[in-house]
């Protein structure tokens, strides 16, 4: 698959054809704790007509992984849409380092509980640096070159509190990052959610006992007042 997408990339460079490749990487922490991941990887039409119709980026390859593959044409763009289901955002974490190999992407969530606050960590590394590997010398400044203008990106979306990002841009909940062909592409980003059930039974707990202070207040009153 590799060597299709490298071929991709250097038609592109020979036709100078901007955003002639795209990736949107879409993952979506629930309210529940539940994570889906939604990515659309296509090849530009005109690119494809290019290649006599054969595109580099197959479904089956996705199913076999264990995604749930469809394919994508939308907006001149060819490909696929993979999606997936995770009940907890460890059997994600699981689920994409059994697949993980030396060298490509790492992605996890972990979760700090706390009383009042869990404080949810994402750490990330879409590493494409083997993108331009076998090129030297001219050919691998023209690489480069073109890499920068290929759209590939990340989004996550979260249903709490932003503390802390490296994100290149926010709307709403969502934190994109733009990612770099032939570069590491690290991103790091720190939430807190509030644990409404503990704060109200901390609540619950001081009226009550300002309940039995009020309770008792009154009582000594009256004692006094007979």
């Amino acid at each position: 698959m590799k060597r299709k997408l490298l071929l991709t990339l250097v038609l592109c460079i020979v036709f100078v054809l901007s955003g002639c490749m795209k990736a949107d990487f879409n993952v979506k922490v629930n309210e529940d704790g539940s994570v889906d991941l939604n990515h659309v990887i296509a090849v530009q039409n005109e690119m494809l007509s290019l290649m006599e119709g054969e595109n580099p980026i197959q479904k089956q390859e996705f199913e076999t992984m264990g995604y749930k593959a469809e394919d994508y044409r939308e907006n001149g763009y060819t490909g696929v849409r993979v999606s997936k289901h995770f009940k907890t955002a460890d059997e994600m974490n699981a689920f994409l380092n059994k697949q993980k190999q030396q060298g490509e992407t790492t992605f996890n969530i972990t979760k700090e509980e706390g009383f009042f606050k869990d404080k949810y960590v994402f750490k990330g590394n879409l590493d494409m640096t083997d993108m331009t590997e076998g090129n030297a010398g001219e050919d691998e400044m023209g690489m480069q070159a073109f890499m920068s203008q290929l759209d590939f990106k990340f989004n996550l979306t979260l249903p709490m509190k932003v503390t802390k990002h490296d994100a290149s841009r926010v709307n709403g909940n969502t934190y994109t990052w733009e990612l770099v062909a032939g570069q590491p592409n690290n991103m790091q980003l720190e939430a807190e959610k509030t644990n409404i059930a503990n704060i109200a039974l901390v609540v619950g707990g001081a009226v009550i006992v300002l309940a039995g202070i009020g309770y008792l207040l009154i009582r000594r009153k009256k004692q006094v007042t007979v």
